[in-house]
C-alpha cells in the first residue's frame, strides 16, 4: 500500500498526517485491515503511537478503532508475545485506548489476560500500560473474575516494589479495582504485601498516595482487611495525613471514617462516639480514651498482658463457648462462673476470646421484657432501669459507690485486665452506658453512645412527641434526650438542657 510506504519513510514526515488521515478512512473496508494485517502495514500503524505528533497519534487511534470492528484488537494481543520490545508497548498502549470505556473490547482482551501479566515481569516501561489495560477490564465482572483466577493480584502486587511513582500509581489502581469481593481481599491478606500499600500512604507524590488511599478503600468494605490495615497502622497515618495542610483532603478523611465504621472499637476509642447505626457486636471491646496518633492493642495482646492499675478494658461478646453443653448447663443452673483469662487460657494456637453468658442472659430478659407494642418511651424506660438494676441500682453519692474496689476484685479474680460486661455488678456511667447501647442495639433502639471526661459516657435517644417511635424519619416534633441511668434511672433529660448537662459533665 502507498500509503504505509509513506509512513514508512522518515524523510517525507511532512506527509505522515495527511497519509495516516487517508488509511484511517480507509480501515473501515475489511478487505484494507486484511491486507495490512498480512504485511507489516498494522507494525507501522503502530509505531507511529509514540509519535511526538498529537495529530498523528489520535489518527492512528482512530484507524485503529475503526479497524477493531474486524479483529484488529485479536491482532494487537498476539503482538503481546512479539519479539520487539518497542512493538509490545505500542500494542499494549492500543490495547489500553481500545479497552477505556468499551465493554465488548474488554471482553475480548481477556484473551490476552497470560500475555498482560507476563508483560508485568518484563520491561518497566510496559508495566504503566499493562496494567491501565487490567484496570479497564475490570471496570466489568467476567473479565475481572477472570483476572482474578489468573493470578492478577499476586503479579500486580510483585509490581509494587518499584521504586517509579508512575507505576506505583498504575499498580495500585489495577489492585483497587481488583480487591471488590471477600474471596479477592482474602488473597490479598494471604499474599502479605499490605505493608507495601500501607507504606505508599506516605509517598511524596500526590498521586500515589491517593491511589494508594483508594486502595485501602476498596478493602474497607472487608472487617478482616480492615483489622490487618489497622494493625500496620493504617488509621494513624491517615489521621497524620488529614493534619496536614498539603496533604489533607477530603478523600483521605473519607477513607479514614470507613475504616473506623469497620472497626468500632478504635472508632469509640478515638473519636469517643458511636453512632445509632453503629451496631456493638460480639468482640466489641471498650479500652478507654486514646490520642488517634497511637496503636489501640488487639484484644489478645490486652488479655495476655500481666495486671496493672489502669481501668479495666470491657468485653462484649455474648456469643456462646465452643462447648455448647457446659454453657447451656451453667445457664440452666444460673451459675454465674467465669474461666480465666490470663495468659495460661490464651496459648492455644486458634485463640478465641472469652465468651459472657450472664450478657446473653440480660439479651434474653430484656427480649421478654420490652415488647414491639409498647412506646418507644415505655421501652427506653424499662431498658434504663435494667441495665440500672444489673450494675448496682440508682446512685445517691457516688464517692459512696464502691465501684472502683469491685472492678479491682473482678480483675483479680480473673487475672485479667479484661472484664466482660455481664461480670459487672457495680459500675457507674461508662460501664452502664456501653451495656444500655448493647442492649438497645440487639431491641432495635436506635442509641449513641458517647464518652465524657472522668469516666463519663451517656446514651442520647431520639423521641418523637408522641414517644411511638424513634430516629426513623425525623420531624420537626422530634427532641433528642439523654438516658438517666445513674441516679433517677429511666427519667430522659432534655438533651443540652440544665440536668444532661450537669449528667454528662463533671
Amino acid at each position: 500500500m502507498k500509503m504505509i510506504d509513506l509512513l514508512k519513510n522518515k524523510e517525507l514526515t511532512d506527509l505522515h498526517i495527511p497519509a495516516m488521515c487517508l488509511l484511517a478512512g480507509c480501515m473501515e473496508e475489511p478487505e484494507v485491515v486484511r491486507e495490512m494485517d498480512e504485511s507489516d502495514g498494522l507494525e507501522t500503524l503502530l509505531y507511529h503511537i509514540n509519535s511526538v505528533k498529537a495529530e498523528l497519534q489520535t489518527l492512528v487511534l482512530r484507524a485503529i478503532a475503526y479497524a477493531t470492528r474486524d479483529g484488529l484488537l485479536t491482532v494487537l494481543i498476539s503482538l503481546l508475545t512479539c519479539s520487539s520490545d518497542p512493538l509490545r508497548l505500542s500494542s499494549c498502549q492500543a490495547l489500553a485506548s481500545l479497552t477505556k470505556g468499551h465493554r465488548e473490547n474488554c471482553s475480548l482482551a481477556v484473551n490476552g489476560t497470560t500475555s498482560l501479566l507476563e508483560l508485568l515481569k518484563s520491561l518497566a516501561c510496559l508495566v504503566v500500560p499493562a496494567t491501565t489495560v487490567l484496570c479497564n477490564m475490570c471496570m466489568n465482572e467476567g473479565p475481572r473474575t477472570c483476572l482474578q483466577e489468573k493470578g492478577a493480584i499476586s503479579a500486580l502486587l510483585a509490581c509494587l516494589v518499584s521504586t517509579d511513582p508512575e507505576i506505583q500509581t498504575s499498580v495500585l489502581q489495577a489492585l483497587a479495582a481488583l480487591v471488590c469481593d471477600s474471596k479477592s481481599r482474602a488473597e490479598l491478606r494471604a499474599a502479605d504485601r499490605l505493608p507495601l500499600i500501607i507504606n505508599l500512604l506516605n509517598s511524596e507524590y500526590k498521586e500515589v498516595y491517593f491511589a494508594a488511599c483508594w486502595t485501602v478503600s476498596s478493602c474497607a468494605a472487608d472487617e478482616s482487611t480492615v483489622q490487618e490495615f489497622c494493625k500496620l497502622g493504617v488509621l494513624q497515618i491517615l489521621h497524620k495525613l488529614n493534619l496536614s495542610k498539603s496533604r489533607c483532603s477530603h478523600f483521605n478523611e473519607t477513607v479514614y471514617t470507613k475504616l473506623l465504621a469497620k472497626n468500632l472499637p478504635a472508632k469509640y476509642s478515638f473519636t469517643g462516639h458511636l453512632s445509632s447505626c453503629d451496631f456493638v457486636l460480639d468482640g466489641f471491646y471498650d479500652v478507654g480514651k486514646l490520642r488517634p496518633d497511637t496503636q489501640l492493642p488487639s484484644l489478645e495482646e490486652l488479655i495476655r498482658m500481666p495486671l496493672n492499675v489502669h481501668r479495666p478494658t470491657l468485653l462484649i461478646n455474648a456469643a456462646p463457648c465452643a462447648d455448647d453443653s457446659l454453657s447451656k448447663s451453667k445457664e440452666e443452673e444460673n451459675v454465674q462462673q467465669w474461666p480465666k483469662l490470663g495468659v495460661s487460657q490464651t496459648n492455644s494456637y486458634q485463640w478465641l476470646p472469652p465468651t459472657d453468658p450472664i450478657l446473653q442472659g440480660y439479651i434474653n430478659e430484656t427480649h421478654t421484657m420490652v415488647q414491639p407494642s409498647m412506646s418507644m418511651q415505655e421501652q427506653i424506660v424499662i431498658l434504663a432501669r435494667f441495665v440500672s438494676n444489673k450494675m448496682g441500682g440508682a446512685v445517691t453519692r457516688l464517692n459512696e459507690f464502691s465501684w472502683e474496689l469491685h472492678c479491682s476484685k473482678l480483675k483479680e479474680e480473673l487475672n485479667s485486665n479484661v472484664i466482660p460486661i455481664g461480670k459487672i455488678q457495680k459500675g457507674i456511667y461508662y460501664h452502664r452506658a456501653l451495656l444500655f447501647k448493647v442492649l438497645a442495639d440487639k431491641l432495635a433502639i436506635c442509641s449513641t453512645l458517647v464518652r465524657g471526661s472522668y469516666g463519663r459516657a451517656w446514651n442520647e435517644v431520639l423521641l418523637r412527641q408522641d414517644s411511638t417511635t424513634c430516629c426513623q424519619s425525623l420531624p420537626e416534633t422530634s427532641s433528642k434526650f439523654i438516658v438517666d441511668l445513674m441516679y433517677n434511672p429511666g427519667d430522659l433529660l432534655v438533651a443540652n438542657g440544665r440536668n444532661s448537662y450537669s449528667y454528662c459533665r463533671f
